[in-house]
């Protein structure tokens, strides 16, 4: 029995961006015949409920490699792997085409018919019911300020020019705007009550990216880089939440997954051009909270 094996070696954001086309794909073959290679936490995407393998010796850009031992075709989900056959973007709609060409490619060797649906299928979701949330329960029961988030650790693929994590205008704005719960992805220092580290919420020794998701619903400004955390809190609920503002500021538009689709909440796009900025859009954005 040939098992169907993605395989990505990059970061966790790709895994998430996958997730939709994968269900898609378990839901034709079966949990048993779909399995999943990376090189990051399983529970990153332990919602899929497949198994999950580490592999080596298959070059990044390798899009299709067929074994005999094990029977397996290993697909690669990678993004940037296909960058050689399009315009490279990080966005939804660029997955769309990759995907394209990869349910062609299985419907060719398995004699399948894979096809695309409407765009709204492929936005991502967490299934939080795979996950313990219960931390971030007990937490929002004893916190009930508006909330912002800062995904404010560094972007590991180089979305923005500047890596700091904001640590002078998280501590100005919570100064300001002592109403509202500041939640950092990343520690800063700080000695104010009401700026809080998602990891003091979740208590976590694990990967804990889908408990943030879940508490990102709860946040009504979403602030960061186009990386691990803001990707997890850019599930299809948040985005299609009118109550929603998020912004995002970096390289270039085309690192949003949400470039050339239209999504219900107030989803903002910076340039970066300068810390003093994005500081400036910062404290604006936190003055309409």
């Amino acid at each position: 029995m040939t098992t169907l094996c993605f395989f990505n070696f990059y970061h966790n954001g790709d895994l998430y961006h996958s997730k939709p086309f994968v269900r898609e794909v378990i839901r034709a073959f079966g949990k048993e015949k779909v399995c999943y290679a990376h090189n990051k936490d399983p529970k990153a995407i332990e919602d899929l409920t497949i198994n999950q393998l580490r592999i080596e010796g298959i070059p990044d850009k390798t899009k299709i490699v067929k074994s005999i031992d094990p029977d397996a075709v290993f697909i690669n989900t990678w993004i940037g792997s296909y960058f050689d056959r399009y315009e490279g973007e990080c966005t939804l709609l660029f997955n769309m085409k990759m995907w394209a060409d990869i349910y062609s490619e299985i419907n060719s060797m398995f004699n399948t018919n894979l096809k695309l649906n409407s765009i709204e299928n492929y936005l991502p979701y967490v299934d939080y019911r795979k996950f313990n949330v219960d931390n971030v329960k007990t937490y929002l029961n004893e916190d009930k300020k508006k909330k912002v988030l800062f995904c404010n650790g560094p972007a590991l693929s180089g979305q923005c020019q500047y890596n700091g994590d904001m640590n002078d205008v998280i501590n100005e704005c919570a100064k300001i705007r002592s109403d509202l719960t500041f939640i950092t992805t990343h520690k800063i220092e700080t000695d104010l009550s009401n700026i809080i580290y998602t990891s003091d919420i979740i208590k976590s020794n694990r990967c804990d990216l889908n408990e943030i998701s879940y508490l990102s619903k709860f946040c009504s400004l979403i602030v960061g880089r186009n990386s691990g955390p803001f990707c997890f809190a850019s599930t299809g609920e948040n985005l299609n939440d009118s109550n929603k503002t998020f912004y995002a500021f970096g390289h270039q538009e085309s690192d949003c997954f949400t470039m050339g689709i239209d999504v219900k909440s107030n989803y903002i796009f910076e340039k970066y051009e300068s810390y003093d900025k994005i500081k400036h859009t910062i404290r604006k954005l936190i003055e309409q909270q």
